[in-house]
């Protein structure tokens, strides 16, 4: 499945509501890439698995999701930021190794009570090095904005980490920008945007629903994008994942013969 006569690449992701081998057929039946969170159990390190993954990103094409619940890249203890960044740079080889496209990240989970300063400042530390490793290794990483936290959630948010990292690709989450209030600023602000995230919502909730199924304007989204991007849908399960690409190609289709 395509993006009628534009150039978009869509993807699904199963978000462990599905199994990965129904991923792959859905993959098979529609023409679709696929994206896979970096998380357990559906997710694992071993050679295996890599080689399902190599396997994937041969045939339908790969993005990986890198962890992010536990990854602490601002965290006030060196240990723990340690491993945070390393986790990052494990996760951004095996991109490499089992060439995936692309290896979307969050910038982290934070300490409520750290000030902003200190949290901004020891991020960019931890983003700095994995802009540098993922560009050194050739793997593009994708940052994720996010609906709710200390950063991250403002289109302003990256701009501030662009001065002080230098620029690097964003996954813009359509759900996450339109829940908090800022789908227009990241539309028009990264028109270049490598990778969407689309799934519905509302306001104030990051729901992971099917297209349609809540607020956001879907047919001004895909007038905007990025016409040569890849679009992941991360829709909770594989019924409503499929009603959504079939929404997604009516409107494409509308668009296409205005």
């Amino acid at each position: 499945m395509s993006g009628g006569n534009n150039p978009i690449r869509l993807a699904i992701d199963p978000l462990g509501t599905y199994p990965l081998d129904i991923a792959v057929k859905m993959a098979e039946n529609h023409g679709l890439m696929i994206e896979l969170q970096m998380e357990p159990p559906v997710f694992t390190w071993d050679s295996s698995f890599s080689r399902t993954l190599a396997d994937i990103a041969g045939t339908y094409g790969l993005i990986l999701h890198a962890p992010y619940r536990e990854v602490f890249l601002a965290s006030i203890h060196p240990v723990v930021q340690k491993a945070s960044l390393q986790l990052i740079k494990e996760s951004v080889d095996l991109a490499a190794r089992v060439g995936a496209e692309f290896l979307v990240m969050h910038l982290g989970s934070f300490n409520r009570k750290q000030g902003w300063d200190d949290l901004f400042s020891r991020l960019v530390q931890s983003l700095r090095e994995v802009v540098e490793y993922s560009r050194d290794v050739g793997v593009p990483i994708a940052v994720e904005n996010t609906p709710f936290g200390p950063i991250g959630v403002m289109a302003s948010d990256f701009f501030q980490l662009f001065a002080e990292v230098g620029e690097f690709p964003l996954c813009i989450d359509v759900a996450h920008a339109y829940s908090s209030g800022n789908l227009d600023a990241f539309l028009d602000l990264f028109p270049d945007a490598p990778v969407y995230h689309f799934s519905d919502t509302v306001r104030g909730k990051d729901m992971h629903a099917e297209i349609g199924s809540g607020q956001i304007p879907w047919r001004q989204v895909l007038e905007r994008i990025n016409k040569k991007a890849v679009v992941v849908l991360e829709v909770g399960g594989a019924t409503p994942t499929l009603r959504s690409l079939e929404r997604l190609g009516r409107i494409f289709s509308e668009l296409d013969h205005r």
